[in-house]
């Protein structure tokens, strides 16, 4: 339920959040290139450059970061690698992806990355030590970045 107060998140996952903050982003990208009838090219081309850029990266660090730290049967650990896998299945696709893929692609990152936000973070925030979640931060701090920046601003 939204409250309209932001999410206070702790330091250990910031990095995750402000990298959901590039995702929504592109969540956002994706839903003004389908608004204005862009080429499915196009879209399709961005897709592929920002999972190889930030978002296959990103969720990789979240995996290796988490897993390890409950048990393989948990809920919500569950539900965030079911979620992983069901964007990869689309972002496999690329250039294959049909507008209605790309609609779907776009609903599932959002949904996703709200789930996170709103769910999972609070869930290992409260669930690991203050000593587990700074390893954790220890070794992501290199992992999350875009390398490469897209030119085509398709959205606008």
């Amino acid at each position: 339920m939204a409250t309209g107060k932001p999410l206070t998140r702790s330091a250990q996952l910031t990095p995750f959040s402000h990298d959901h903050h590039e995702g929504l982003l592109f969540v956002w990208k994706i839903r003004e290139g389908l608004r204005k009838n862009v080429s499915l090219q196009v879209i399709n081309d961005f897709i592929n450059w920002f999972w190889k850029n930030h978002l296959e990266a990103h969720f990789r660090a979240e995996e290796q970061s988490f897993v390890s730290h409950f048990a393989p049967d948990d809920l919500l650990i569950t539900k965030m690698i079911t979620e992983h896998d069901a964007v990869r299945g689309l972002v496999d696709r690329v250039p294959g992806n049909s507008y209605d893929d790309i609609a779907s692609l776009a609903t599932i990152l959002h949904d996703h990355i709200r789930f996170e936000e709103r769910e999972l973070f609070p869930y290992i925030e409260k669930k690991l030590t203050e000593k587990e979640l700074d390893e954790m931060r220890g070794n992501l701090e290199h992992e999350i970045s875009c390398s490469s920046e897209w030119h085509n601003e398709f959205w606008k």
